[in-house]
């Protein structure tokens, strides 16, 4: 699980570099502008367009997996960097103007950095075992003390178990004895309320909560 995490921020590199290269050949293409075939440029990126934009909306349909939100983002990135071809081509064909292409990758390479910029800190977060973003833990924690058997709860965590998976383990102090329908309910709503699928619940009733009460450090 660990190396889907790892794939996801190497995906996300690879694009922060990319985006350098672009920034870089686009630089270079401004001390030393060449000669342009408008006509070829438009063909070839056209077909790119197709390609990457057909590949990313087949992606599109779980972009709830990092990994494949990365690869969604590096397809995207690909059709953007077609169509501006296809646009700096159409100007140039037009009106002559060559440094339009320089203007056009500049625009390509800006946005693709904004998308890489949120799929790098979502990939970090999950590398580090922060809250995943689409989980708000002051609301799992609002939903566990609303209910009628808990008393109160503390040691509540929350991390990423892979590029889809979350897990959660916390103490729950109640008002009367539950049993193991308990927890497996509440595991189920769990994953069903906030797409937690491991969850490890600490039930503690009486004098075990007592315990836990002295030896367990609250958060």
């Amino acid at each position: 699980m660990r190396s889907t995490i790892l794939v996801a921020l190497l995906n996300t590199i690879l694009l922060l570099v990319a985006v350098a290269i672009i920034i870089w050949e686009t630089i270079t293409r401004l001390g030393n502008p060449v000669e342009i075939n408008p006509g070829n440029v438009i063909i070839v990126a056209a077909a790119g367009i197709v390609v990457n934009g057909i590949t990313a909306w087949l992606l599109n349909i779980r972009k709830d997996d990092l990994n494949v939100r990365s690869s969604f983002v590096h397809f995207i990135a690909d059709a953007l960097v077609s169509l501006g071809v296809v646009v700096a081509g159409v100007i140039m064909a037009l009106t002559g103007i060559t440094w339009v292409d320089s203007v056009v990758s500049f625009i390509i390479a800006a946005v693709i950095l904004y998308s890489s910029y949120h799929l790098l800190t979502d990939s970090l977060d999950l590398a580090l075992d922060a809250v995943p973003g689409n989980i708000n833990i002051g609301e799992v924690r609002a939903y566990l003390e609303s209910l009628p058997e808990v008393a109160g709860i503390h040691d509540l965590h929350i991390w990423a178990l892979s590029t889809t998976d979350a897990a959660l383990t916390v103490h729950l102090s109640t008002r009367e004895q539950t049993d193991i329908s308990f927890i497996t309910s509440l595991q189920q709503q769990l994953n069903e309320r906030f797409k937690i699928g491991h969850a490890t619940i600490q039930v503690e009733h009486g004098a075990f909560a007592r315990e836990c009460e002295t030896n367990c450090h609250p958060c």
